[in-house]
């Protein structure tokens, strides 16, 4: 099963809840099925994207900076230097393409008078008509902060290996550790992290207006406090754990083959 096919759903109900939040409300279905399959395409585009140009980069960075032996055995802080680097490259990069996905999944308006996207191409056409290149780049500001995600993610996740390594004296990891720590190490980013992802949604949210970073976080807390930014973690958190355990296994499996010269 291809597990981006089926995390559109946890998006639109999560970045649905993000919405209903601001008016203390379920937004109703209008779409039907269709309407948990919002983005589809620019999800399953955007991840692998995403993912793959963030550990192309991580990777391409270590090898020009690091001999074989330094590799090895980098600290913490390189580690954190490197994955922060790989995230601000890509998230600038990306950007386009998470301002489509929000867009498609958030068609949830009644009014006539209001754009709607029949797909992806559709959405990049018809975003750029009406509020030109630099709508492509909204929420870009917090999701900069946002490349922190990135950064705990993958320095969390290697000082894990590191911690395995060094007792066991091996550079094989067994699915099940790696899996064990993908998902720990993907809850303690995501978690830490959410608030900036539901700025940088409302801030993308074609159906509302906000005078910058500041005043979606006056709006939100104003409406529902703290709890406010942490509106949709749970079909957050269940739609990206997953996602990162399969990834990193294949990673893992990926890297191990390679450095053994089987593939």
């Amino acid at each position: 099963m291809n597990y981006s096919l089926f995390s559109p759903i946890l998006s639109t109900i999560q970045y649905h809840q993000f919405i209903a939040g601001l008016f203390g409300g379920i937004i109703s279905p209008i779409r039907g099925l269709q309407g948990l399959y919002g983005g589809v395409t620019s999800n399953v585009v955007g991840n692998g994207i995403s993912l793959g140009l963030y550990l192309f980069i991580y990777n391409t960075i270590i090898v020009l900076n690091n001999d074989q032996d330094k590799i090895k055995n980098l600290t913490f802080y390189y580690r954190t230097i490197y994955s922060t680097t790989a995230g601000l490259l890509t998230i600038i990069l990306t950007n386009p393409m998470w301002v489509i996905k929000t867009r498609m999944c958030l068609q949830y308006s009644n009014n006539k008078t209001a754009i709607t996207y029949n797909n992806m191409f559709d959405a990049f056409r018809k975003t750029y008509q009406s509020e030109g290149i630099t709508a492509f780049y909204k929420g870009l500001t917090p999701g900069l902060v946002g490349i922190f995600h990135g950064t705990i993610q993958f320095s969390s996740y290697e000082q894990m290996k590191s911690f395995y390594v060094n007792p066991f004296h091996t550079t094989y990891f067994l699915t099940s550790v790696v899996f064990t720590f993908s998902a720990l190490s993907k809850f303690i980013a995501a978690t830490s992290t959410y608030p900036i992802q539901v700025i940088c949604t409302r801030l993308q949210d074609q159906h509302q207006n906000y005078n910058g970073v500041l005043d979606v976080i006056k709006k939100t807390y104003k409406r529902k406090g703290i709890s406010g930014f942490f509106k949709g973690v749970v079909p957050a958190l269940y739609r990206v754990i997953p996602a990162s355990c399969i990834t990193f296994v294949f990673y893992e499996f990926i890297l191990y083959e390679l450095k053994h010269g089987i593939i």
